[in-house]
């Protein structure tokens, strides 16, 4: 017996796994477009402070001697410039999350439905008091990208300062500062789509397993974790609560994965035995 549980909750994990990597995938380039979008964004804003260059700065004009004399470019400078972009694309990332996290919550409320074969409840939608609940709480929470974004200022921050600390001219600087962008684009996009749809997926299945409970069946829950070395801590410390009560908290203080963006782990339910 319980070699064929090992099995089924490796077969769930595959079938999870596989539903949140889809997920994934399809938004990906949808946000790898919007990085895009936000770094030709910077750039614009950016451009509007050329003029407070060395090479600029040098020219002949008496407007060009004046900027020179009283106005070069500071780091409170790069700091308007990131604030007017964040101002300028976040309603855009926003509304990219609502639509990752609606598609993951279905999916992983439909999986958990099919494993279940209960025929509990109908199919996901956001009128389910739960959903609403969760949405109310966490739709669309730029919360955790808040650090990702500040992450990203950072390192354009040290970019800048050493612009300044050089004398870079403007278009070494811009295009310093686009090739960063662009780079960093690509792991911050894998980061959210990964994320997000694990997330939203989790929380789709704790809707069916919460409106299963209703019906009068005790269900349990279980942490699992990939089993590789890639492992934190928390989360075998997670998988080492094994079947608990399904609204304890497990170890690290989270009803269910992920803990942490890119974390891997998900959550298996069953009917408890006792």
């Amino acid at each position: 017996m319980d070699l064929i549980q090992r099995l089924r909750e490796k077969n769930t994990g595959t079938i999870i796994n596989r539903e949140k990597d889809a997920i994934a995938r399809k938004y990906l380039p949808k946000f790898k477009s919007f990085f895009i979008r936000q770094r030709d964004v910077f750039l614009r804003e950016f451009d509007s402070y050329k003029d407070l260059f060395p090479e600029r700065a040098s020219r002949s004009s008496l407007a060009y001697k004046l900027i020179e004399a009283d106005r070069q470019l500071t780091l409170d400078d790069f700091d308007s410039v990131w604030f007017r972009t964040e101002n300028l694309t976040n309603t855009d990332l926003q509304g990219l999350i609502l639509a990752e996290e609606y598609d993951s919550m279905e999916v992983g409320y439909e999986v958990s439905k099919s494993l279940f074969s209960s025929g509990a409840g109908g199919s996901f939608d956001l009128a389910n008091p739960r959903a609403v609940a969760w949405y109310s709480q966490n739709g669309g929470s730029l919360g955790y990208i808040k650090d990702i974004q500040a992450t990203s200022k950072t390192q354009l921050y040290t970019t800048i300062t050493k612009s300044l600390d050089e004398g870079w001219s403007y278009n070494k600087t811009s295009k310093v500062i686009r090739e960063q962008f662009t780079d960093m684009s690509r792991t911050r996009a894998q980061l959210i789509a990964t994320n997000e749809a694990a997330q939203a997926y989790e929380a789709g299945n704790r809707v069916f397993i919460d409106d299963l409970s209703d019906m009068g069946v005790r269900m349990e829950k279980m942490w699992n974790n990939s089993g590789d070395e890639k492992v934190s801590d928390g989360c075998i410390q997670n998988t080492n609560d094994g079947w608990i009560p399904l609204d304890r908290e497990h170890s690290s203080g989270h009803q269910n994965p992920p803990r942490f963006p890119s974390c891997r782990c998900w959550e298996s339910y069953q009917e408890a035995k006792k």
